[in-house]
């Protein structure tokens, strides 16, 4: 997954990766909150815990787990 500054986030999903995956976020409340757009099955909004660690990187804690 690609997250942009610009608020959108684009990526390839699926077995063989080849389905695109896109859509907004933004932060809110301390969260990140992302709304998909494609692919249909993904559609929808939810916002999910943010941790940024000190090596620079981000975990995203969402309903399967951190990621």
């Amino acid at each position: 997954m690609n997250i942009n500054p610009d608020g959108t986030f684009t990526g390839k999903v699926g077995k063989n990766l080849d389905q695109d995956f896109a859509g907004t976020w933004k932060i809110k409340n301390g969260q990140w909150c992302r709304t998909i757009s494609k692919p249909d099955r993904f559609k929808g909004s939810s916002c999910q815990d943010l941790t940024l660690n000190g090596d620079g990187t981000v975990t995203i804690d969402g309903r399967r787990g951190p990621a």
